[in-house]
């Protein structure tokens, strides 16, 4: 199977692919992504994993058998986004790069590298973390302990363990330097919370809690301070009554486990795009349904 196969295979696996996408997800002309798409099926049916089919313009997996996710497993192939992902973490839990060293690891040319960075450096720009360049000594942070940092980290972390099942060995074996804590001992203080705050378990907010704790304990120093969500009137309240529970967690960290909570509860509310969509989506609901105004609360 072309490595092209292969990417294809993983992009399959998060969803169905429509045509007109095909030319985002890899540098290559339509033709070629066809006839790549038509290797992967011969390799699965061939396999007994599965199968692509295509209904109109879309392209979806059909799989047949579990075998399939093993099958990925063994797939050691970073896709681009993958290693700027990789990078991201690797400079923001050390505060440094070591451009040869990443080189070696990622086993890609020095092109490669060089494309990668350019795009990680936009996205860290956007992000608003400052970075600099030292010649013959790498990449690295100029302030490590900002929030922006702190968040950017997080989500990376976070699609690493909502995706572990999909890793290459090189993303599991940077997981499991990241994944250090007693994950039932967590959880076991995460259903406390989710009990107490009467919130859903939704694994999303599992995993930013759990990401965000490995980061406080890989950390030299952990302060959470600057989040716009430290001035919401209830803030205070939800802070206090984490401290009552003693869940054995340090204050700072508190004061992350509070935002999260209050956007588990309100978070519609507090992205104006998503605040206007989600009263248009209510008006629409409140139109066609002709709910009361009590109906619409709930």
């Amino acid at each position: 199977m072309t490595n092209t196969a292969k990417i294809l295979l993983k992009i399959l696996l998060n969803g169905d692919l429509h045509e007109n996408d095909l030319e985002k997800y890899l540098d290559l002309d339509l033709n070629s992504i066809k006839k790549n798409l038509k290797i992967l099926d011969n390799y699965l049916i061939t396999h007994k994993l599965g199968s692509i089919k295509k209904y109109g313009n879309v392209y979806i997996l059909e799989k047949t058998n579990k075998n399939l996710i093993i099958s990925l497993v063994k797939l050691d192939l970073l896709s681009s986004k993958d290693r700027q992902d990789i990078l991201c973490i690797r400079l923001l839990l050390d505060g440094e790069l070591n451009l040869e060293k990443m080189k070696e690891e990622l086993s890609i040319s020095r092109t490669t590298l060089q494309k990668d960075l350019k795009h990680l450096k936009e996205y860290l720009k956007y992000n608003k973390i400052e970075i600099e360049s030292k010649n013959f000594k790498g990449i690295f942070l100029k302030k490590r302990d900002n929030l922006q940092i702190k968040y950017t980290l997080c989500e990376k972390i976070m699609h690493l363990f909502i995706g572990k099942e999909y890793l290459t060995k090189y993303q599991m074996k940077l997981l499991s330097e990241i994944d250090i804590l007693n994950s039932s001992d967590f959880f076991s203080k995460f259903s406390k919370i989710t009990k107490e705050f009467e919130i859903d378990r939704f694994a999303i907010t599992f995993y930013a809690l759990y990401s965000m704790k490995c980061i406080e304990s890989l950390s030299d120093s952990f302060i959470y301070e600057g989040d716009i969500l430290q001035i919401h009137p209830e803030y205070p309240i939800v802070l206090k009554q984490l401290e009552k529970m003693d869940l054995k967690l340090n204050f700072e960290f508190q004061k992350f486990v509070a935002t999260v909570i209050l956007k588990a509860r309100y978070f519609p509310m507090f992205d104006l795009n998503l605040r206007n969509s989600f009263d248009i989506f209510m008006g629409n609901l409140e139109r066609v349904l002709e709910l009361k105004s009590n109906e619409k609360e709930k």
